[in-house]
């Protein structure tokens, strides 16, 4: 989570969130059986309201990328899952849980 949040009473709380993105491999790789790969990222809340999509080509995650959104959390106990993967292969390889904690003198 990224700055302070915005606190809109009735409408829930919008929270400014940075994911960095990235391979953990030596050598980016940039072709899967013939194809360029692409990273698919996806952010959603708890109650399934996707927050954030995106595709990226492999060729412009050689150093990471951080993939900047907002999104607005409408209960305290909800959080935003996040999931990577690369499109050729097709299964996600990856899962991030932001779970902010906010302390809130007012309702939602």
């Amino acid at each position: 989570m990224m700055g302070q949040p915005a606190i809109k009473p009735g409408e829930g709380v919008k929270v400014n969130v940075r994911s960095e993105i990235g391979f953990m491999n030596e050598k980016v790789p940039l072709l899967f059986a013939k194809k360029a790969v692409y990273v698919c990222f996806l952010a959603e809340t708890t109650d399934g309201k996707k927050v954030h999509f995106c595709r990226i080509s492999a060729k412009k995650l050689n150093n990471g990328q951080d993939i900047l959104f907002s999104a607005t959390l409408t209960h305290p106990a909800q959080s935003i899952n996040c999931y990577v993967m690369c499109e050729e292969i097709g299964k996600p390889t990856a899962f991030e849980l932001c779970a902010p904690m906010l302390m809130l003198h007012s309702r939602y």
